[in-house]
């Protein structure tokens, strides 16, 4: 925190050396960038991807896969007694989220449904789906390039 900081007021300071700047794209680089985006979505690698959901989230999948729960046994297994006043758990599996994404492009969404989430809801606008993923897809979800963080719902408290 302490580096980042310095960082911060190193740059609004105007301390960095001209030598370090970085030199604003031509018009050719801005198209090549924005031809890159069209296509399908990539895979992050699985560390940055854990990093993108919550730790409410990874603690109830944690405590899934050390049950040895699967596919296969998840309809006797119970896994909704993981749920909590953070995440919810349904009996088949799947997990009440919202998946915070930087597009809704038809090829993100396709993406999504690919890995079986059920979209709720969507908020282009905000970045925000609303959805439920099977507890073995949620990191495979948090890989696509799109998605930025999966997070719980917010629930109305009473």
């Amino acid at each position: 925190m302490v580096l980042l900081t310095a960082i911060v007021v190193t740059i609004s300071l105007g301390l960095i050396p001209a030598s370090l700047e970085v030199p604003d794209p031509d018009e050719n680089e801005i198209e090549a960038r924005h031809e890159t985006k069209q296509v399908a979505p990539v895979e992050r690698g699985t560390s940055a991807a854990l990093d993108g959901i919550s730790p409410s989230i990874r603690a109830v999948l944690s405590r899934i896969k050390s049950r040895g729960i699967t596919r296969g046994n998840v309809d006797s297994a119970h896994v909704e007694r993981f749920s909590n006043h953070l995440v919810r758990v349904h009996p088949s599996g799947l997990i009440e989220v919202y998946v915070h994404v930087s597009s809704c492009a038809e090829r993100d969404i396709t993406a999504l449904y690919e890995h079986e989430v059920e979209i709720e809801v969507a908020n282009c606008e905000l970045g925000i789906v609303q959805a439920l993923i099977p507890f073995d897809e949620v990191v495979e979800v948090a890989r696509l390039s799109f998605v930025q963080a999966i997070t719980p719902p917010s629930y109305e408290h009473r």
